[in-house]
Protein backbone atom coordinates (compact mmCIF):
# COMPACT_ATOMS: atom_id res chain seq x y z
CA UNK A 1 0.00 0.00 0.00
CA UNK A 2 1.14 3.23 -1.00
CA UNK A 3 -1.09 5.63 0.50
CA UNK A 4 -4.33 6.15 3.03
CA UNK A 5 -7.41 8.24 2.55
CA UNK A 6 -9.78 9.19 4.82
CA UNK A 7 -13.18 8.27 3.36
CA UNK A 8 -14.13 11.57 2.70
CA UNK A 9 -11.60 12.52 0.70
CA UNK A 10 -11.76 9.46 -1.72
CA UNK A 11 -13.95 11.10 -3.98
CA UNK A 12 -11.90 14.14 -4.27
CA UNK A 13 -8.66 12.02 -5.09
CA UNK A 14 -9.44 8.78 -6.80
CA UNK A 15 -9.05 10.12 -10.28
CA UNK A 16 -5.81 11.41 -9.26
CA UNK A 17 -4.72 7.91 -8.32
CA UNK A 18 -6.76 6.73 -11.33
CA UNK A 19 -4.92 8.63 -14.01
CA UNK A 20 -2.78 6.81 -16.62
CA UNK A 21 -3.59 2.97 -14.99
CA UNK A 22 -4.65 0.64 -17.99
CA UNK A 23 -6.93 -1.35 -15.94
CA UNK A 24 -9.52 -0.44 -12.81
CA UNK A 25 -10.57 -3.58 -11.15
CA UNK A 26 -14.06 -2.89 -9.82
CA UNK A 27 -16.93 -4.78 -8.16
CA UNK A 28 -19.61 -3.02 -9.92
CA UNK A 29 -23.08 -3.06 -8.91
CA UNK A 30 -21.65 -4.19 -5.03
CA UNK A 31 -22.06 -1.37 -3.70
CA UNK A 32 -23.96 1.90 -4.96
CA UNK A 33 -22.15 4.53 -3.22
CA UNK A 34 -18.77 3.43 -4.87
CA UNK A 35 -20.12 3.02 -8.15
CA UNK A 36 -20.78 6.82 -7.66
CA UNK A 37 -17.07 7.78 -6.40
CA UNK A 38 -15.60 5.43 -9.28
CA UNK A 39 -17.90 6.29 -12.17
CA UNK A 40 -17.78 9.99 -10.85
CA UNK A 41 -13.41 9.53 -11.33
CA UNK A 42 -13.53 7.90 -14.27
CA UNK A 43 -15.92 10.68 -15.85
CA UNK A 44 -13.63 13.32 -15.01
CA UNK A 45 -10.84 11.52 -16.45
CA UNK A 46 -12.32 11.32 -19.90
CA UNK A 47 -13.23 14.87 -20.07
CA UNK A 48 -9.92 15.99 -18.62
CA UNK A 49 -7.59 15.26 -21.84
CA UNK A 50 -6.62 18.37 -22.09
CA UNK A 51 -5.10 18.65 -18.39
CA UNK A 52 -3.03 15.41 -19.50
CA UNK A 53 -5.20 13.11 -17.36
CA UNK A 54 -6.20 9.64 -19.22
CA UNK A 55 -9.08 7.54 -18.31
CA UNK A 56 -8.35 3.46 -17.61
CA UNK A 57 -9.33 1.65 -20.83
CA UNK A 58 -10.53 -1.29 -18.80
CA UNK A 59 -13.11 -1.61 -15.98
CA UNK A 60 -12.54 -5.40 -14.97
CA UNK A 61 -14.66 -7.00 -12.35
CA UNK A 62 -12.32 -8.06 -9.60
CA UNK A 63 -14.51 -11.30 -8.01
CA UNK A 64 -13.98 -13.91 -10.28
CA UNK A 65 -10.00 -13.75 -10.02
CA UNK A 66 -10.16 -13.33 -6.39
CA UNK A 67 -12.96 -15.91 -6.01
CA UNK A 68 -10.86 -18.77 -7.95
CA UNK A 69 -8.09 -17.74 -5.39
CA UNK A 70 -10.17 -18.90 -2.72
CA UNK A 71 -10.48 -22.04 -4.24
CA UNK A 72 -6.96 -22.90 -3.55
CA UNK A 73 -4.67 -22.89 -0.11
CA UNK A 74 -0.73 -23.52 0.00
CA UNK A 75 0.91 -25.71 2.47
CA UNK A 76 1.35 -22.37 4.68
CA UNK A 77 -2.54 -21.49 4.33
CA UNK A 78 -3.65 -24.92 4.80
CA UNK A 79 -1.23 -25.02 7.94
CA UNK A 80 -2.40 -21.71 9.22
CA UNK A 81 -6.34 -23.01 8.87
CA UNK A 82 -5.35 -26.34 10.68
CA UNK A 83 -3.76 -23.94 13.25
CA UNK A 84 -6.95 -21.72 13.63
CA UNK A 85 -9.37 -25.04 14.10
CA UNK A 86 -7.04 -26.52 17.01
CA UNK A 87 -7.05 -23.51 19.01
CA UNK A 88 -10.89 -22.92 18.34
CA UNK A 89 -11.42 -26.70 19.92
CA UNK A 90 -9.54 -25.54 22.82
CA UNK A 91 -11.26 -22.50 23.14
CA UNK A 92 -14.05 -24.72 23.19
CA UNK A 93 -13.44 -27.29 25.29
CA UNK A 94 -12.42 -24.71 27.96
CA UNK A 95 -15.24 -23.22 27.96
CA UNK A 96 -17.45 -26.48 28.54
CA UNK A 97 -15.02 -27.32 31.64
CA UNK A 98 -14.94 -23.42 32.64
CA UNK A 99 -18.92 -23.41 32.70
CA UNK A 100 -21.00 -23.10 35.58
CA UNK A 101 -24.41 -22.39 36.57
CA UNK A 102 -24.92 -19.15 37.81
CA UNK A 103 -21.82 -17.39 35.38
CA UNK A 104 -22.68 -14.97 33.28
CA UNK A 105 -22.69 -15.21 29.25
CA UNK A 106 -19.90 -12.91 28.75
CA UNK A 107 -17.67 -14.27 31.77
CA UNK A 108 -17.86 -17.46 29.51
CA UNK A 109 -17.18 -15.34 26.24
CA UNK A 110 -14.17 -14.48 28.14
CA UNK A 111 -13.16 -18.09 28.62
CA UNK A 112 -13.09 -18.56 25.01
CA UNK A 113 -10.92 -14.99 23.99
CA UNK A 114 -8.52 -16.07 26.96
CA UNK A 115 -7.71 -19.55 25.43
CA UNK A 116 -7.63 -17.54 21.75
CA UNK A 117 -4.93 -15.57 22.92
CA UNK A 118 -3.07 -17.64 24.84
CA UNK A 119 -2.39 -19.43 21.99
CA UNK A 120 -1.45 -16.32 20.19
CA UNK A 121 -4.43 -16.09 18.45
CA UNK A 122 -5.15 -12.15 18.53
CA UNK A 123 -9.30 -12.73 18.61
CA UNK A 124 -11.69 -15.74 16.51
CA UNK A 125 -12.22 -15.22 13.11
CA UNK A 126 -16.04 -14.91 14.00
CA UNK A 127 -18.29 -13.68 16.43
CA UNK A 128 -18.34 -15.46 19.52
CA UNK A 129 -22.06 -16.99 20.40
CA UNK A 130 -22.53 -17.91 23.94
CA UNK A 131 -26.06 -17.99 25.18
CA UNK A 132 -27.83 -19.80 28.16
CA UNK A 133 -31.14 -20.33 28.81
CA UNK A 134 -33.34 -19.37 26.08
CA UNK A 135 -30.21 -17.01 24.49
CA UNK A 136 -29.09 -20.57 23.90
CA UNK A 137 -32.52 -20.85 20.58
CA UNK A 138 -31.17 -17.37 19.35
CA UNK A 139 -29.23 -18.13 16.51
CA UNK A 140 -25.88 -15.60 16.32
CA UNK A 141 -26.94 -14.09 19.66
CA UNK A 142 -24.21 -11.83 21.09
CA UNK A 143 -25.70 -9.77 23.54
CA UNK A 144 -24.19 -11.97 26.24
CA UNK A 145 -25.41 -10.20 29.37
CA UNK A 146 -27.53 -12.70 31.05
CA UNK A 147 -26.51 -14.75 33.23
CA UNK A 148 -26.76 -18.92 32.72
CA UNK A 149 -28.36 -19.34 36.08
CA UNK A 150 -31.43 -20.68 34.02
CA UNK A 151 -29.73 -22.53 31.68
CA UNK A 152 -30.45 -26.39 31.13
CA UNK A 153 -27.39 -28.33 31.11
CA UNK A 154 -27.13 -31.67 29.16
Amino acid sequence: MDRALAFSEIGEQLHLLLNGLDVVYHAQGEYEYADSIVFAALDKLRRGSRQNLAAPATLTDWRPAVHELRLFKSEEEIAVMRRAGEITALAHTRAMQACRPGMFEYQLEGEIHHEFTRHGARYPSYTTIVGGGENGCILHYTETKVSCAKAIWY
